[in-house]
């Protein structure tokens, strides 16, 4: 599982927030990669120190979403500090473990998203006190049928890496994510998940050309 993340968007420029409520809406899945690929939504990054998190805010180009990775132990309200300083706040989903984390982030940057790595049950979702717009949730496999249900009446997007299956994924496996409404697809087979998917701009305007 990972511990911190940002999913980044830079189109012309709605809030990530409509992206997502569109991929959920429409029920369609979209992909974050870190290969280049036309039609992918999110490029993921990863960085060793905050210096390199800077350079990757700054560099990003207009209409192309990142997925940025950082080690344990980061300075999660220093990250968001910089994600506030640098205009990208209404454009990134950034990952918290527990709700303490995700409260450090919003307190630094009230607008951002946030990536929850950590729900497991029912009632988390409902004693919490966090603003759940624009909020996902991470999953290292299919959240079960009765869970992906109530995260949608919460209006809270899933999310699942690829790894979990096998070292190539088979057009039944993007068939099978696509049916069971996650939101999110991390995989390293960009191409072969947009031709199941479709581009992110065709099915949702958010995601960019």
């Amino acid at each position: 599982m990972i511990s911190a993340a940002f999913l980044i968007a830079v189109t012309p420029l709605p809030d990530v927030a409509d992206l997502l409520d569109c991929a959920r809406e429409e029920r369609v899945s979209l992909v974050a990669s870190s290969e280049p690929a036309d039609g992918v939504a999110f490029r993921t990054v990863r960085f060793s120190d905050a210096y390199a998190f800077l350079a990757e805010l700054l560099a990003a180009e207009t209409g192309e979403y990142l997925l940025i990775v950082w080690p344990d132990g980061a300075d999660l309200a220093g990250l968001a500090r910089q994600v506030e300083s640098t205009g990208m706040n209404r454009r990134v989903l950034i990952a918290a473990a527990t709700e303490a984390e995700a409260a450090t982030i919003r307190a630094e940057t009230p607008d951002a998203g946030l990536l929850m790595t950590g729900i497991t049950e029912h009632y988390e979702v409902l004693s919490s006190e966090l603003d759940q717009r624009a909020m996902a949730a991470w999953f290292d496999y299919f959240p079960d049928a009765h869970t992906e249900y109530f995260l949608a009446g919460q209006g809270i997007e899933t999310v699942i890496p690829d790894f979990p299956f096998a070292e190539t994924m088979s057009a039944e496996d993007f068939a099978l994510v696509r049916q069971q409404h996650i939101e999110i697809l991390i995989t390293d087979q960009p191409e072969d998940a947009i031709a199941a998917f479709g581009r992110a701009g065709d099915n949702c305007p958010a995601g960019g050309e």
